[in-house]
């Protein structure tokens, strides 16, 4: 496993953590009350879920199309709930963009 493999999984496990953590944070607002969000709440955490575990099996396929899907969702329900998850977006582009990046290290 090389080491941007290592931190591809690292990046899109922290954003399973925080897109659960703000799904569950959101669960307890007035939002939620409404009824306007709670089916869009699963959303991110199972594309961050699925991020993971293509970054685990080391498909870059996945992480790229698990990033592509989670930053058009943060787009999308950006004047709702979207600017919450912008931060585990963030990190699943990153993670999606940094094999690119590994391959442009120099090897011996």
């Amino acid at each position: 496993m090389r080491w941007y493999d290592r931190v591809v999984l690292v990046l899109t496990s922290i954003s399973v953590v925080w897109s659960v953590v703000i799904g569950v944070w959101i669960a307890f607002t007035p939002l939620w009350d409404q009824g306007m969000v709670s089916g869009a709440v699963l959303v991110p955490p199972l594309l961050a879920i699925f991020g993971t575990w293509a970054a685990w099996k080391r498909r870059r396929v996945g992480v790229v199309v698990s990033a592509v899907l989670f930053a058009a969702f943060t787009l999308v329900t950006g004047f709702s709930i979207g600017n919450a998850y912008v931060p585990a977006a963030g990190l699943l582009v990153l993670g999606a963009a940094l094999p690119a990046l590994g391959y442009l290290t120099v090897r011996k």
